[in-house]
C-alpha cells in the first residue's frame, strides 16, 4: 500500500492510498485523526472517494465506510527514534530526503578502538 496524497478539509484529515493487490478498488480514501500520542483513528471508505458523512469512527456502508481502525503504538518509552508526525496541515511544504550517518565506536578491551560500527538511516523530513 502506498500513500498517494493527503490533505485537511472541513476539520477532517484525508488520505488517499494505492494498493495494487486490492481486487475491488486500487485507490482508497481514508479519514484519519491522531487521538493522542499513541493512538490513531482511521476509517476506510468503500471506494476511491470519501463520503461527507464519513468520520474516523465510521464503519458501515450507510456512512460510506468499509471499516474503522483504532491503532495503538506500544513501548514508546523505550523508543529512541524522534517522532515526526505530519498532520497534513501543509501538503505543499517541501520535504527533503537525505541520509544521516550515525557512527558508534566502542572497544571490547581497554585500548582497542579498531572496532567501528556505522549505521546508515534514510531520514525523511
Amino acid at each position: 500500500m502506498k500513500c498517494i496524497g493527503y490533505w485537511k478539509e472541513n476539520l477532517k484529515s484525508y488520505l488517499i492510498t494505492y494498493d495494487e493487490l486490492d481486487p475491488f478498488s486500487k485507490y482508497r480514501c481514508w479519514v484519519y485523526q491522531r487521538a493522542d500520542l499513541n493512538r490513531v483513528l482511521m476509517s476506510q471508505a468503500l471506494g476511491p472517494y470519501c463520503d461527507l458523512q464519513q468520520d474516523v469512527t465510521s464503519w458501515n456502508y450507510t456512512e460510506g465506510a468499509a471499516v474503522a481502525i483504532e491503532m495503538e503504538e506500544y513501548e514508546r518509552e523505550r523508543d529512541q527514534c524522534p517522532m515526526h508526525f505530519d498532520d497534513g496541515s501543509d501538503p505543499w511544504s517541501t520535504k527533503e530526503n537525505f541520509i544521516k550517518v550515525f557512527s558508534f565506536t566502542y572497544s571490547l578491551w581497554r585500548g582497542n578502538s579498531a572496532t567501528k560500527i556505522e549505521v546508515f538511516i534514510p531520514v525523511l523530513l
